[in-house]
């Protein structure tokens, strides 16, 4: 988790770049669309978004959930800062926090969203233990995460990226990859139904530099996402505690 504020720092124009950009991503849009088949509804609700960047996941869900409260947090004071420079409106709150150890009660909210972050952090299990517990029974939370859907083979991975400033200081990143078998050891005891989703992009992200950034190649059966060399295995996580 330090790292992850180190090396915001280090490479803080990239990263400004990337919270600060509010047009909607494809996860974003998969998101919802998740929530509109299973009939979710525009209502006074409590909804959390963990690991929230530059709060552009609640900023989107606003725009169709507008009678619901927004919970954002983020372990970086600078994204919570940008997080409030994007979502003004008066149904928004902002912690700083820790996804180890949340600031909220138990049973607090109806969903809890946190995309993109148990993949990049060093213990995604106690995170996951985390949204479990402060949400609401038959509460929803959504997850998007690297999930090896073909095989019982968990990847570890440690990420270097020269052409960062943060790679000057050895400020490693991680992209971890659990089999399924891993998330139902750590999620199904503790909650009461469990639906997993792959991600396939139908957008072509284009990257011809030497970074981590994302880029998709076509093959004959499947668009792959890829980045820094590493195939992106994204998917989707939807639990009802």
């Amino acid at each position: 988790m330090d790292n992850y504020k180190k090396a915001f720092n280090k490479d803080e124009k990239l990263v400004n770049k990337y919270f600060n950009n509010i047009e909607k991503s494809e996860q974003q849009k998969f998101l919802e669309e998740l929530l509109k088949k299973s009939g979710f509804k525009n209502r006074n609700i409590e909804i959390a978004d963990i690991g929230c960047g530059g709060g552009k996941a609640s900023f989107h869900l606003n725009q169709l959930y507008n009678k619901a409260n927004y919970n954002l947090l983020d372990y970086n004071e600078k994204a919570i800062e940008i997080a409030k420079n994007i979502n003004k409106d008066k149904n928004f709150s902002f912690e700083v926090g820790n996804i180890y150890n949340l600031p909220y009660k138990e049973d607090s909210f109806d969903l809890t969203v946190c995309l993109v972050v148990v993949s990049f952090i060093e213990n995604a299990q106690k995170a996951i233990d985390e949204l479990i517990r402060v949400t609401k029974k038959n509460g929803r939370i959504i997850i998007s995460a690297l999930i090896n859907f073909d095989h019982d083979v968990d990847l570890l991975t440690k990420v270097l990226d020269k052409t960062r400033d943060s790679s000057k200081d050895n400020l490693y990143l991680i992209y971890n990859t659990f089999s399924k078998t891993t998330f139902d050891e750590w999620i199904s005891s503790k909650i009461s139904n469990l639906k997993y989703y792959k991600f396939i992009t139908e957008k072509d992200f284009i990257y011809d530099g030497k970074g981590i950034n994302t880029y998709t190649i076509n093959t004959e059966n499947e668009k792959i996402q890829l980045a820094g060399g590493m195939k992106l295995n994204w998917g989707f996580i939807d639990i009802i505690k």
